[in-house]
């Protein structure tokens, strides 16, 4: 088919005001509907949807169903989770630095005690030398 030229073709409004193609064996075909028929049905698509939208809020303050979240709450809550567990994060490695560091100070604590005790302990040092007995290989 060349739709490059146009082609005639009968069409009839009925009083509902949806047109209709007909063809030679008077059959009729709905292609379309006329300016009024056609704001009609948007008022209607527009009424209707009002009432879908009342209803989808009853079921969502009745918890019967629960609304998809936008890109920005989701985005939120990821940032808020996000900051939560930084947080949890540096209480987490205030504590290992805490108990880092007082293992350190009770270290250095006991190495300067082990430095004290060692100095007075070598001027109490007695070196006492003491024969050893050597067996007879012959001897059982």
């Amino acid at each position: 088919m060349d739709y490059g030229q146009a082609q005639p073709f009968v069409a009839v409004i009925d009083n509902t005001g949806t047109i209709y193609q007909t063809d030679s064996g008077r059959k009729r075909t709905a292609i379309g509907v006329d300016l009024q028929r056609e704001n009609e049905l948007l008022e209607q698509i527009s009424d209707m949807q009002e009432v879908l939208d009342n209803y989808y809020q009853k079921l969502v303050e009745l918890g019967a169903i629960v609304p998809e979240k936008s890109p920005e709450e989701i985005a939120r809550e990821t940032a808020d989770r996000q900051l939560e567990l930084a947080r949890e994060q540096a209480e987490q490695q205030a504590e290992i630095n805490s108990k880092l560091l007082n293992a350190i100070g009770a270290l250095q604590s006991e190495i300067a005690d082990m430095k004290q005790n060692k100095s007075s302990v070598n001027s109490e040092i007695v070196i006492e030398e003491k024969p050893v007995a050597k067996k007879d290989k012959g001897a059982k």
